[in-house]
């Protein structure tokens, strides 16, 4: 978890609060998209995975980032970023960061996850 902190606070300029809130929103989306086993291995690819959801923020709104959240991350079904952006905007993360925070959140999880790296990615573009 702390290397994903890092990475997302020297590239993003986030401070380690908004790093681990965005990524317990990125995970709690996750872990309600996939579920079970899937999940279990996301949670082997970013350790401390509990902790950082239990650290985000509670999603709700749409914020004024929604559509243009849903195009920088190039995500399918908007609807589902609902819960995401709200959060983000908790956590005084614009869309810019949100879409960074993302990208790298599942570019992690794809080199540290192996096979599950595709279904995060499926289950983040709404297919």
């Amino acid at each position: 978890m702390n290397e994903l902190i890092q990475m997302l606070t020297s590239k993003l300029g986030l401070d380690a609060d908004q790093a681990k809130g965005g990524i317990g929103l990125v995970l709690g989306f996750l872990k309600d998209k996939l579920g079970g086993a899937d999940f279990d291995k996301v949670k082997e690819a970013v350790p401390d995975a509990d902790s950082a959801i239990d650290a985000a923020p509670e999603a709700g709104g749409l914020g004024g980032m929604l559509g243009s959240l849903a195009d920088k991350v190039g995500m399918g079904d908007v609807g589902d970023l609902a819960q995401l952006a709200g959060g983000f905007d908790k956590l005084g993360i614009d869309k810019e960061k949100a879409g960074g925070l993302i990208s790298t959140v599942t570019e992690f999880i794809q080199n540290k996850g192996g096979d599950i790296g595709a279904i995060v990615k499926k289950a983040l573009s709404g297919d």
